[in-house]
């Protein structure tokens, strides 16, 4: 349950607090998270025995497609996307960024930074992949 422990704090991170209900939908996406990850290392790990190097980014794949899924079923409510910043200031320095037109939009804002939680890190799969014989 270790997995599964983890992507309910990570998903405190994202101020949602899981429900009854959503247990069973989070051990669905684990299970199609972990078949995503062994098909692209060709490994056949199980949630108990995953490498330690890929426990983050087992559980951001998990968060990625819970919140993903949550989303296209209207279900989501209570994540404030209004918060993010377009500039930083200290002292009398002031940086801008996020000036694009794009960056102004909380539903691409959110929808990166779900991308990112699912695909963000795919590279580091690579690290175990494992060629078949």
């Amino acid at each position: 349950m270790a997995v599964y422990d983890d992507t309910v704090m990570r998903l405190k991170f994202f101020k949602y607090t899981v429900k009854e209900e959503d247990k069973e939908i989070i051990e669905y996406l684990m299970k199609k998270v972990l078949n995503s990850i062994n098909n692209i290392t060709n490994q056949e790990y199980t949630r108990e025995a995953i490498p330690a190097g890929l426990v983050e980014l087992y559980v951001d794949k998990v968060v990625g497609e819970f919140l993903m899924l949550k989303k296209t079923t209207g279900e989501l409510v209570g994540i404030d996307l209004s918060s993010v910043g377009k500039s930083v200031s200290v002292g009398k320095v002031k940086v801008e960024y996020a000036v694009d037109s794009q960056y102004s939009n909380p539903d691409k804002i959110f929808n990166d930074r779900i991308n990112y939680l699912m695909y963000g890190r795919d590279e580091e799969l690579y690290t175990y992949r494992r060629f078949k014989w």
